[in-house]
C-alpha cells in the first residue's frame, strides 16, 4: 500500500507504515504461541509469509530507532513519485528485517516454522494504473513517445491473475520445506527464487533496533 499523500493515524503513527509493516507485526506476534504449538505438531508445516518489494532498496542510511524514524516521510508530504517510492520502500525495509529477525528468533528456540518475503512481482493493477500514468505525467512524459508507456506496459506486464503466484509458492509449496535451511529468512522473487537482499536488509542491528522500537511503541498504545 502506498499513500497519494503522507497521512499519520489518530495515534500518530505513519499511515504506511502502520498498514503495511506495525498492523502485521503485531497480529503475526500475537498468533506466533498458537502457531509455534501447531508447528511441533506431527507432520505440520507452519509457515509465516511476509510481502516485500524490490523498493526496499530505495530509502538510505535508514533508522528505526525512534517513532520519529518509523514515521519518516523523506521530505516529501504530497504526491511525488519520489516521495511515494520512498515511503513504500522504507516500509518494505521494515517487513524484510522483520522477517529476518523473526526467523534468528524462532531457530534460537527450534522452531521449525519458515518465514519467508516474497516480491510479488510487478503488475498493472487499476491502482498501479494510476501510479504509473503519474510517473508519465511527471518524468517519462517529457521525452518523445513516453506517453506510449502505459499502452506498451499493459502488453509487457505479466497478468494480474499471475500477482499471487509468488504468495501461494512461499506459503504452499513442497519445495520450500524440502528446502528448509535455504529458505528459512529468504528474499523471493518470482516466483520462489532465493535472492540477495539490499546491504540494509541483511543488517542484525537494525532489525533488533526495529524490533525494540515496534514493542515500544505498541506497548505504548496498551496493545
Amino acid at each position: 500500500m502506498h499513500s497519494a499523500l503522507y497521512s499519520q493515524t489518530s495515534d500518530g503513527l505513519s499511515e504506511n507504515m502502520t498498514t503495511n509493516y506495525l498492523s502485521p507485526f503485531l497480529f503475526t506476534n500475537t498468533l506466533l504461541p498458537l502457531m509455534t504449538t501447531t508447528s511441533r505438531l506431527p507432520d505440520a508445516d507452519v509457515r509465516i509469509v511476509n510481502l516485500t518489494s524490490v523498493v526496499h532498496a530505495r530509502p538510505k542510511n535508514p533508522r528505526f530507532d525512534s517513532l520519529e524514524a518509523l514515521n519518516a516521510s523523506f521530505g516529501d508530504d504530497g504526491m511525488t513519485l519520489y516521495g511515494k517510492l520512498h515511503r513504500l520502500g522504507y516500509t518494505k525495509l521494515a517487513t524484510m528485517l522483520y522477517s529476518k529477525e523473526l526467523q534468528k528468533r524462532l531457530d534460537a528456540d527450534n522452531v521449525p516454522i519458515i518465514v519467508t518475503s516474497p516480491h510479488p512481482g510487478t503488475f498493472l493493477t487499476a491502482r498501479k494504473y494510476s501510479f504509473a500514468a503519474e510517473g508519465c505525467n511527471t518524468v517519462v512524459g517529457r521525452f518523445p513517445g513516453g506517453s506510449i508507456l502505459i499502452f506498451l506496459m499493459r502488453y509487457l506486464l505479466p497478468p494480474v491473475s499471475q500477482s499471487g503466484d509468488a504468495s501461494v509458492f512461499a506459503a504452499a509449496s513442497p519445495e520450500v520445506r524440502k528446502r528448509a535451511g535455504e529458505f528459512k529468512g529468504a528474499y523471493l522473487m518470482p516466483v520462489g527464487k532465493i535472492t540477495p537482499s539490499s546491504a540494509d536488509a541483511q543488517n542484525p542491528q537494525l532489525a533488533r533496533e526495529l524490533w525494540e522500537t515496534s514493542e515500544k511503541q505498541l506497548a505504548a498504545l496498551g496493545l
